[in-house]
């Protein structure tokens, strides 16, 4: 496949930044004290269902960092996976590739039918099609159809939602959708979408504000009024799983409480221990921050100390500035440290990453995701839908539709799994990459995530990614009554050790609230706490 082919078939994943899903950037919620959120132009859109409740803040006593510095010894990560045999992920794997229902399949002519407005009102009768539509879409077309298939699952919802319909004189659309959102909320696909309707439930970060532990001795300790304090619950339980390693104000490593969840998390009892065998206990709240930057392809600048800072909040297939992005990484490689700010990047195409890392290193990044392909009729013709529905046409369209060809004549088996070799590490020596990741950063901007895992000598600070993207090349129909609009993917991706990370995402090396990770960055490398390897 040629290189424009591929940076096209991309752009199938990042289908839902044009529609209001769930790879467009999060809306956190406002958090009480948070930064000011700067106003997203009016191209960028968000998903309507990523939005947790707004934050109510707990007033607490305001922890001081410690008056004796930390020992200035730079912070390293080793970010190699061990890739599985492949023995071994086929049998994880074969459970979750089903086995179509061909025979009862749509006819081609339905499934390329995208241009039904539908109607607000249905007949029994109607709405009952609509539901048979919905689920032969998903048992030839959703790759993770055997994922969340657990003992039947699908054809159990079938059932109730036809049992709900029953015998009514009159099904409204929106009833219906609700309906079918409601029983489908076991999904966890950021790519998944009925009704432009995301079912997801993206994990945010959150963390007690300005609250700073230190390490000694095996115990977590913080400073109130000159006093020290030494952490030993929260909410009577162990505290260490939800300490996480952050930067202080002064640049230097220390630990901060923080948590993923969907919504605010209830407020949290802190119980410490104080000198003179005292005990306290502290109501605390939990805040998440809001970074919302202007949308921008591609665009560097040098710190007031010259470091270059290297930022992109997008990957769209075609873009003016991004092959100028790919170009000037290969002037980077003379830089001790590079920042490369990808907070807010929803995605787009794959290949701009992989060729920033190529341009960079000198050396192509291996694979890092193990990939199954469905080949049925309806994932083809989904994606020729999807392609269509973004506006593009001539070879990729073309290149789908010999794709359909295949299938239908040489009736190949309905999976293709692509597997792993071992990932050698990109060498990078004296030199440091530091990586500003959030919640925005998506889809693929995960790819690229991916490919920087694979050099030496990177640090990724901000918040946990977006998770989106085990489920993807996504296809598109309408339902032929409601006229709702369907998406899904048709391609599963797992990383080497097959674990489920929809919604959650990456995880960075220090947890910092994403619209303090660049400043406190720069102020660890100033101080010496984020500096090439020796």
């Amino acid at each position: 496949m040629n290189e424009r082919l591929r940076f096209l078939l991309g752009g199938i994943g990042c289908l839902f930044l044009f529609l209001g899903g769930c790879e467009a950037r999060p809306e956190p919620p406002s958090a009480a004290g948070g930064p000011t959120a700067t106003a997203v132009p009016a191209t960028a859109t968000s998903s309507p269902t990523a939005v947790p409740p707004t934050v109510t803040a707990v007033p607490t006593l305001t922890a001081t960092p410690t008056p004796t510095p930390v020992p200035v010894v730079p912070l390293h990560f080793d970010h190699q996976q061990e890739v599985l045999p492949a023995e071994g992920i086929e049998a994880q794997l074969s459970p979750w590739l089903f086995e179509p229902d061909v025979a009862n399949a749509l006819p081609l002519a339905a499934l390329a039918d995208v241009s039904v407005e539908g109607t607000m009102v249905l007949t029994p009768e109607q709405a009952r099609e609509d539901v048979a539509y919905l689920f032969a879409l998903l048992k030839n077309g959703y790759a993770g159809y055997g994922y969340f298939n657990e003992n039947g699952r699908f054809d159990r919802v079938q059932a109730q939602l036809n049992a709900a319909i029953g015998d009514q004189a009159r099904v409204s659309r929106e009833w219906l959708l609700e309906q079918i959102l409601t029983r489908l909320n076991f999904l966890q696909d950021c790519h998944f979408s009925i009704g432009y309707h995301t079912l997801c439930q993206p994990q945010y970060f959150w963390t007690v504000a300005d609250w700073y532990f230190y390490e000694e001795d095996g115990r977590y300790v913080t400073w109130q009024a000159g006093e020290m304090w030494w952490l030993t619950a929260v909410d009577g339980e162990s505290p260490e799983q939800m300490l996480k390693l952050t930067l202080d104000a002064q640049g230097a490593p220390a630990f901060l409480l923080g948590q993923l969840a969907n919504a605010q998390p209830q407020n949290s009892v802190l119980t410490f221990s104080l000198p003179e065998d005292n005990a306290l206990e502290q109501m605390v709240g939990w805040e998440t921050a809001v970074f919302d930057p202007p949308v921008v392809t591609y665009e560097t600048y040098r710190t007031d100390s010259d470091i270059p800072v290297v930022v992109s909040r997008l990957f769209p297939a075609e873009d003016e500035k991004l092959p100028r992005f790919v170009a000037d990484a290969s002037d980077l490689a003379a830089e001790p440290i590079v920042i490369v700010d990808i907070r807010g990047n929803s995605g787009g195409s794959d290949l701009w990453a992989e060729q920033w890392v190529e341009s960079f290193s000198g050396a192509a990044p291996a694979a890092h995701e193990i990939m199954s392909v469905l080949w049925t009729e309806t994932a083809v013709q989904g994606k020729i839908n999807a392609v269509t529905y973004l506006g593009y046409s001539g070879e990729i369209v073309d290149f789908l539709q010999a794709d359909l060809a295949f299938v239908q004549n040489a009736a190949p088996e309905p999976w293709v799994t692509h597997y792993l070799p071992p990932i050698p590490p990109i060498a990078n020596d004296n030199q440091l990459v530091v990586v500003l990741l959030d919640k925005g950063t998506a889809s693929s901007a995960e790819s690229f995530i991916g490919y920087l895992r694979q050099l030496e000598n990177v640090v990724f600070v901000g918040e946990n990614s977006g998770g989106v993207g085990q489920f993807g090349e996504v296809a598109h129909f309408v339902l032929p009554n409601t006229g709702l609009p369907v998406f899904f993917g048709t391609k599963l991706f797992f990383p080497p050790d097959l674990s489920f990370t929809e919604g959650i995402g990456f995880l960075p090396d220090v947890w910092v609230p994403a619209h303090q990770a660049l400043e406190l960055s720069l102020v660890a490398i100033d101080a010496g706490y984020l500096q090439p390897a020796p």
